[in-house]
């Protein structure tokens, strides 16, 4: 419950942080800000994805059947994908690779958004993922 609720106070901050500076008022604020978000979600992702994740788990019955939720909502959802689709239209580039190095540029100057994604890198259970995901994809996926 930590996990979740620290992840879940790191993201309304975020949050918060955004609405106050007027952030779809200026499109490189906002570039900037979803970068964050990326990173953040693609981390979240790459776990889910994870064999070597899912084998740390062992044979933790409630932790495997949570990760296998959290997997099939991935299967159904992907976020990262559409967050590089709007990243490369707003940074104007069209590889892959060339927004991997805009992204790792922007990602230099925010502690806090590299901070949140090694909260999740270093998460150790489906549990702790499940409050990453509620608070990165929920109001997405609720449609808030």
């Amino acid at each position: 419950m930590e996990v979740i609720r620290s992840s879940h106070h790191e993201a309304r901050q975020i949050r918060t942080a955004l609405i106050l500076i007027g952030l779809f008022t200026d499109k490189d604020l906002y570039k900037e800000w979803l970068v964050v978000f990326y990173a953040v979600n693609l981390e979240l992702e790459n776990k889910l994805k994870s064999a070597e994740f899912q084998k740390s788990l062992g044979n933790d019955e409630n932790e495997l059947k949570i990760l296998k939720m959290l997997q099939q909502l991935g299967d159904k959802y992907y976020f990262t994908e559409l967050y590089e689709k709007d990243l490369q239209l707003l940074y104007g580039v069209s590889s892959r690779d060339k927004l991997v190095k805009k992204v790792g540029s922007c990602l230099a100057n925010k502690p806090n958004g590299r901070q949140y994604q090694a909260v999740v890198k270093n998460m150790t259970t489906a549990s702790d993922l499940a409050g990453a995901l509620f608070c990165l994809w929920g109001v997405f996926i609720v449609g808030g």
